[in-house]
């Protein structure tokens, strides 16, 4: 009995942990965009592609670091030789320990310079992070969009259908000619399509959000609609402003800062190349023939190591440093032109979202004023256009989705170029 109880425990564990394996290969029912952005951007190729740069310089940064630790190796071999006119046995075992004392700082402006590099990396990471948020708002949105577009052109439809379909009655009577009734197909049929290339897009859409989430074989069916009511009340702030905080704490501008900073490190390390480098060298072990050799068990020096001739090498790495770092500040210059220039603009369209808000308010409320009179003149059986009116009100609510995901947009953008974290 004991042992049924067991087993019908480890069943119900596995069950409930299968399911939970399987909750988590589809996306939320229905999917807000505050759970499609809480999803980790690990997953995502690009903000994988950064992680293990970090990563790898993170390694590179230790390598560095342990060039002048203490270093232990064996040294050891079985051989013959000639000495003084006789031929003997020449074995060997020794432990040597080196450690390097001073380099003239090239080691520590190598760790300076490798530092620099992963921080500039760390930057990256951060700003493919960011990125990563963008492309999940826009998708989210170009489904919303999707799907109203698909309204739209269904509704469209729908009337051109009732139209097309009254006139092939009216045709059969003879009160309407062939070319009257071609006059009212032509239409119909290009909705046709326009629905039909509508309804595509709703399914690419949701395959491109659900991919970008890491669900490729999870579409979302229903999307809520953001509530973004903070947006509309957040002032958009002083133009000069928000360029300078631009370009102290932009996630792009920052990766370059330390760039440049790792290249002028390197300049100095390059150098300094052919400079002395002082090494503590400590050797101990045994040999078949210490007394003939003239050496004890054990010794320990201070080692000078000095190139004299080096054939350019050093002129060439200057060289190559030097040409980097142009490279880096002109870049880096580009840069900041670009940044101030996004901020601008995307503030200007935030401001300009302001007056299209009044508009596509005065136009939905006109659109719904129309559409309730409409309604009002079918209830008493008057000649109306009910199902104009009902495309109009739906175009409305298509113009005022793209405003709000225009302003999603432009808000994560202006805080993307600010280098704000977002969670």
């Amino acid at each position: 009995m004991q042992l049924f109880a067991k087993s019908l425990l480890f069943v119900s564990l596995l069950t409930t942990s299968v399911l939970a394996a399987e909750d988590k290969k589809h996306l939320p029912e229905p999917l807000s965009l505050a759970a499609a952005l809480s999803i980790a951007a690990e997953q995502n190729p690009s903000v994988m592609l950064a992680q293990a740069r970090a990563q790898q310089a993170q390694a590179e940064r230790n390598a560095v670091e342990v060039r002048d630790n203490f270093q232990m190796r064996f040294e050891g071999g079985l051989g013959r030789r000639e000495f003084n006119g006789r031929e003997e046995e020449y074995n060997s075992a020794y432990l040597v320990l080196q450690k390097q004392l001073y380099d003239f700082n090239r080691t520590n402006l190598s760790i300076a310079a490798s530092e620099a590099q992963l921080a500039a990396q760390s930057a990256l990471e951060s700003l493919a992070r960011s990125q990563y948020r963008q492309a999940v708002i826009e998708s989210y949105y170009d489904v919303l969009l999707a799907d109203m577009t698909y309204r739209v052109e269904n509704e469209q439809l729908a009337i051109e259908y009732v139209d097309f379909d009254h006139a092939q009655d009216e045709a059969k009577l003879g009160k309407k000619s062939a070319l009257d009734l071609l006059a009212l197909e032509a239409p119909y049929q290009r909705t046709v399509i326009r629905r039909a290339m509508a309804e595509n897009t709703q399914r690419s859409t949701r395959a491109a959000l659900a991919e970008l989430l890491g669900y490729p074989q999870s579409l979302p069916e229903e999307l809520d609609i953001p509530d973004n009511g903070t947006l509309k009340k957040r002032p958009v702030g002083d133009i000069k402003i928000l360029q300078q905080q631009a370009l102290d704490r932009n996630f792009e501008l920052q990766a370059a800062n330390h760039q440049l900073a790792a290249a002028e490190l390197k300049l100095q390390s390059s150098e300094k190349m052919n400079m002395p480098r002082i090494d503590a060298i400590g050797r101990t072990g045994w040999h078949t023939n210490v007394d003939t050799l003239y050496e004890g068990r054990w010794r320990y020096e201070l080692a000078l190591t000095m190139p004299l001739i080096d054939g350019g090498l050093k002129a060439s790495e200057v060289d190559k440093a030097k040409a980097e770092l142009m490279r880096l500040r002109a870049q880096k210059s580009a840069l900041e032109r670009q940044v101030r220039q996004a901020v601008l603009e995307t503030a200007l369209q935030l401001e300009t979202l302001k007056s299209r808000a009044t508009q596509v308010k005065v136009a939905g409320d006109r659109a719904e004023m129309i559409l309730d009179k409409s309604r009002t003149e079918y209830q008493f059986e008057r000649k109306t256009d009910l199902g104009d009116s009902m495309v109009g009100a739906t175009r409305a609510e298509l113009e005022a989705m793209t405003l709000e995901r225009d302003r999603a947009v432009l808000w994560n953008t202006l805080q993307k170029l600010l280098g704000e974290e977002q969670q």
